[in-house]
This record gives structure tokens, C-alpha cells and sequence, in this order.
């Protein structure tokens, strides 16, 4: 290939971490009292992952002036964290977080949204935040921890989806403005018709608009169409 100008080159790695048995307890109250009215402190164990693995696999096609990288990389073993960081009651309890949990996995969109509100506004204020990429940010790392498929700026044949969400049999197209409105977010997706994209993965397409409140830092308005 040599005399062509043509050169191929692989290369690949791998990581393999195993952690050794380690019980770490969570001292919190129980729920119940005892005799002279104070909590009950109950012990509960935090379940941590103990094995993630990694790989990925590189070639890379050389010939004259034009370069061609073709890369594949994958997370072994890796669920969501939100059962093996917390409590193992917590999911139970009537947290946020869980309830957001619950609501997602059972397809309650629009709940989940509702306690994204909350949770949002007890977030301290930051400078520099006012732009969409950083609540794009936020719905990526939040539903990740979830152990939810989540991409963005996902490519279509009429432009990019902001967020691309798939849980419990349905795929999510949400779009997301700040400082506009809801249905100014769902106009674009119909303008563009984000949800022909995914018209063959089988999966029930939801489509979901979100305005950003520039001043209180958290959700405004959404509207969802199934």
C-alpha cells in the first residue's frame, strides 16, 4: 500500500476496574421514634458499582491528502447510578429525585417536567448561564444518571434535535428555548419534522417543547404532543 500512498493504522484500548467488597453504611432516620419522641436512626447500605469496563477500536484510512477515522467506543457494565449512589430505600421515599425517577420510567413526561421545575429553582445562581447549551448540559447529565439513552444535538435530514431521550418505549424529541416560549420550541420541531428521523426505530415518537425562564433559572413552560 505503500507504493499507492495508502496507509491503514488500528489501534484499540481497554479498561477493566473491579472494586473490592466494601460496605459503606448510611446512617438516616427510619421513619420511626422512639419512646421520648425522637428519630430512629436506621443504617442502610450503598450498593456502589464494582465492575466497569471500557473499550474502543480506531482505524484510521490514509491516502494522499485525505484522512478517514472511524472510531468505536463502549461503557461495559455500566448502569444507572441513581440505585447504586443512594440509599436503597431512597427510591421508595418521597424524595425528588425519585419521584422524578418513577415518573420518567413510567412515561409521565409531564410530572417528570413538574419536578424538574422544582429542582431546578434551588439551584444557586451562576453567572454566564443564560444560553441554551447549558440546560442542554443539564437534561444530559441529569437523565444520563438515570440510566436513560440520552444524545444531543442529534443530526436530521432538516437540521439538529437538542435533546434525544428514549426510556420506557418511547423516544422523546424535545427542542429547547430560553427566554421564548413553548410552543415557539414545538413549532421548530414541527417545522423541521424532527420526529421523521427516528420514523423506523419502532419506538413511539414523543415530541416535547421547553422554554427556559431567563430569570427564575429553571423550567417556564413545556407542551408535550404524542
Amino acid at each position: 500500500m505503500q507504493e499507492s500512498n495508502t496507509y491503514l493504522m488500528l489501534g484499540g484500548s481497554i479498561v477493566s476496574k473491579h472494586e473490592g467488597d466494601e460496605d459503606i453504611l448510611l446512617f438516616k432516620p427510619n421513619g420511626e421514634q422512639d419512646e421520648f419522641g425522637d428519630p430512629v436512626m436506621g443504617a442502610y447500605k450503598l450498593n456502589f458499582p464494582k465492575n466497569v469496563g471500557a473499550f474502543d477500536v480506531r482505524a484510521r484510512l490514509q491516502k494522499g491528502n485525505y484522512n478517514i477515522l472511524v472510531e468505536y467506543a463502549r461503557i461495559g457494565l455500566m448502569r444507572s447510578l441513581l440505585p447504586g449512589y443512594l440509599a436503597h430505600n431512597t427510591l421508595k421515599g418521597n424524595t425528588t429525585i425519585a419521584r422524578m425517577y418513577l415518573a420518567i420510567a413510567g412515561g409521565d413526561m409531564d410530572g417528570a417536567l413538574r419536578l424538574l421545575q422544582e429542582f431546578l429553582s434551588t439551584v444557586p445562581y451562576c453567572d454566564n448561564t443564560n444560553y441554551e447549551g447549558h440546560y442542554q448540559q443539564l437534561f444530559y447529565i441529569i437523565f444520563s444518571l438515570f440510566g436513560m439513552y440520552v444524545d444531543v444535538e442529534v443530526r436530521t435530514p432538516k437540521g439538529r434535535v437538542d435533546v434525544v431521550m428514549r426510556v420506557a418505549g418511547k423516544l422523546y424529541v424535545i427542542e429547547l428555548k430560553l427566554g421564548r416560549s413553548a410552543e415557539a420550541a414545538m413549532a421548530q420541531i414541527n417545522l423541521k419534522q424532527y420526529p421523521e428521523r427516528f420514523s423506523l426505530s419502532g419506538l413511539q415518537v414523543v415530541k416535547v417543547g421547553i422554554n427556559f425562564d431567563v430569570e427564575k433559572h429553571t423550567l417556564g413552560d413545556w407542551v408535550i404532543e404524542e
